[in-house]
């Protein structure tokens, strides 16, 4: 795989059941589309995950996973926090989110992505629920 699939690039929960991670955008967008990208070993873990934006689904049940997979899904949603959730007994790897969305309320289209390469700032959390961080832009991450 290439190095942005690796797994020693992408986030990881530790192996239980129903793991999630979580992606905070900072502020209110209309969600359009997320981008997931999967490892380059393993990415079957991922099927029958949903996508949920501030708690609502907006995608679910995706299946058929392959390894290094990079699949675009349809999330029509307003909200500020991005969840991914298996609702098996696995240890989750993604290894980069990109989120298409507009502006709330003025309407301007901006596409946010980023990769774990700097997964201390990726703001991408797992693991028991809990009160996250503000989002600020990290460093490698582009919105245009």
């Amino acid at each position: 795989g290439s190095p942005a699939n690796d797994w020693r690039n992408c986030a990881l929960t530790k192996s239980e059941q129903s793991p999630w991670m979580k992606l905070q955008l900072g502020r209110d967008f209309k969600i359009k589309q997320v981008r997931i990208h999967a490892r380059d070993v393993l990415a079957e873990r991922l099927d029958g995950i949903d996508i949920r934006v501030d708690g609502q689904v907006c995608a679910e049940n995706l299946v058929g996973w392959n390894n290094s997979e990079v699949r675009t899904v349809d999330c029509k949603a307003s909200g500020k926090i991005v969840q991914f959730q298996s609702h098996r007994h696995v240890d989750l790897a993604i290894c980069e989110v990109g989120v298409l969305a507009e502006d709330l309320p003025i309407g301007r289209a901006r596409r946010l992505s980023g990769s774990v390469e700097d997964s201390e700032r990726l703001p991408l959390f797992a693991g028991p629920p809990r009160d996250l961080a503000p989002l600020s832009v990290p460093k490698g991450w582009k919105i245009t």
